[in-house]
């Protein structure tokens, strides 16, 4: 047995370096007659277009959205079960969309404006100011806890006005109005879209580590906070509501279902957060919101609007958006995926699934890379978010792909 081991270790060098040549040599013949050609090209493609540099600005908005995914995280590690991010509510006074960064349900309901400002910030008055890195050059804002209660309030309008969920502090974020004669009407009366009650509570967190803010004016603000701050605030407001332990939520889960037994309605021991039934079907309401379809190139460039449509060359077909249901884009990596690019001829494939059923899900693989005539091959068309401009993607540049998983006509 010693000895078999022994010959086995001997040759075993021997036979990989011999394998190794014959595959460098089937390589070298298949590329030679082109066979490998398409798969090889696409494979290094995808290796040089990952090492392009990102400009300032891109580097500076993937970090802005990297930042609200820290958020989302820091409120999951909190005990937050229901958090969404970047969620669209319509603003009927203004005819279009506001994004929300990050939305928490839970006692309560957090509207979360997330900056990942570095430097000074301070206010005076409704007006806000950040002072980079530079020394003099600051940049005027208005109002941002202002402006995210806005947000807030269009949120709340959707779940209590479109979705039917009535929330238990209305009689308190409607006393104000009730006790003047004159309240307005909606478009003159400013004060109807700043009611979000205390429900709705509209947060603003300072993500980068390099922010201070001033503790004179932006620290002294309630509901702003830099990331340590908003990490204790968002773990002591869910334990003294929901309890420290499972066992405090099944008790609580108890007491409201036998308050609903006797009292025949959706039982609230406490006016002032949500109860877990309401909890879930706000939480269930602000899931199907429209959000924004993602769009990652190989190089961490990222884009984020509507798909309007894809077309793909290479079998000739075109498909709109709403006929998507999902998509999904795999490259094949490491040594198996090298062998499986030579197998196949591709990098990739692209996969897209339809909302008919019937469609089913059709696969596709990726094309190569035309360097000379980018115009073509397969790609996708995304009109940018907050902009008219709709810009054209090639797929064979992209590394992922996140659509908007709302319901239709949302």
């Amino acid at each position: 047995m010693v000895n078999y081991v022994q010959e086995m270790a001997y040759w075993a060098p021997t036979v990989l370096l011999i394998v190794s040549i014959l595959l460098l040599i089937i390589i070298a013949v298949g590329l030679s007659y082109g066979i490998f050609w398409k798969g090889v090209a696409s494979w290094s493609w995808r290796q040089i277009f990952s090492l392009v540099r990102l400009s300032a600005h891109e580097y500076s908005f993937r970090a802005s959205m990297d930042a609200e995914e820290s958020v989302e995280a820091a409120l999951r590690d909190a005990g937050w079960r229901h958090v969404f991010l970047r969620r669209r509510v319509p603003v009927q006074r203004l005819s279009h969309n506001r994004e929300i960064d990050v939305v928490a349900v839970g006692p309560v309901i957090l509207v979360v404006e997330v900056k990942h400002w570095r430097g000074f910030v301070w206010c005076n008055g409704q007006r806000w100011y950040h002072q980079g890195r530079k020394e003099g050059q600051t940049l005027e804002f208005e109002d941002v806890l202002e402006d995210n209660l806005v947000k807030a309030t269009a949120l709340r309008r959707y779940i209590e006005n479109d979705k039917r969920i009535p929330l238990p502090d209305f009689e308190v974020a409607t006393a104000d109005l009730r006790d003047e004669e004159d309240r307005g009407t909606w478009y003159k009366d400013p004060r109807l879209h700043k009611l979000s009650g205390k429900l709705v509570v509209p947060v603003v967190v300072f993500t980068n580590k390099m922010v201070k803010l001033d503790p004179k004016t932006v620290k002294r603000k309630e509901n702003v906070f830099d990331m340590p701050g908003f990490k204790k605030y968002a773990r002591e407001l869910i334990q003294s509501t929901r309890g420290t332990s499972p066992i405090s939520l099944y008790k609580l889960r108890f007491i409201e279902f036998v308050g609903r037994q006797l009292f025949h309605q959706n039982y609230n021991p406490s006016g002032c957060y949500l109860s877990l039934r309401d909890e879930m079907r706000v939480a269930t309401a602000v899931r199907t919101m429209r959000t924004w379809d993602m769009v990652i190139l190989l190089n961490g460039k990222l884009y984020h609007g509507d798909i309007v449509k894809i077309e793909l060359e290479s079998i000739k077909k075109r498909f709109e958006r709403k006929q998507i249901a999902d998509m999904e884009v795999l490259w094949f990596t490491g040594l198996f995926g090298f062998l499986k690019t030579l197998w196949l001829n591709t990098n990739g494939i692209i996969k897209i699934k339809f909302v008919d059923p019937k469609a089913g899900t059709i696969t596709v693989s990726q094309a190569m890379r035309k360097m000379k005539r980018s115009c073509n091959g397969n790609k996708l068309f995304l009109k940018l978010a907050g902009s008219v401009e709709i810009v054209s993607i090639i797929l064979t540049d992209v590394a992922s792909v996140q659509l908007s998983r709302h319901e239709h006509g949302v």
